[in-house]
């Protein structure tokens, strides 16, 4: 389990780089272990403007892909 949390966090922190590469602000990375069976973590951000909160997403899913990672959903 703990090789999994560990897989997970730094999955959730690399999704928090690439919202912060976007100059996403408010970054938050919750953590859901023991909660929900769906996520162990969760991130939330925000930004200034439609376009910017469409670019934030778009990194993301961008970057999340390089590492072989599929998003379940998005929104935003």
């Amino acid at each position: 389990k703990e090789g999994k949390t560990l897989e997970s966090i730094d999955k959730s922190l690399a999704a928090a780089r690439a919202a912060l590469d976007k100059k996403a602000k408010d970054i938050l990375i919750l953590d859901l272990q023991g909660l929900t069976t769906i996520a162990d973590y969760f991130v939330i951000c925000s930004g200034q403007s439609t376009t910017q909160v469409k670019a934030i997403q778009e990194q993301i899913v961008a970057k999340m892909k390089e590492a072989g990672i599929s998003p379940r959903g998005v929104e935003g």
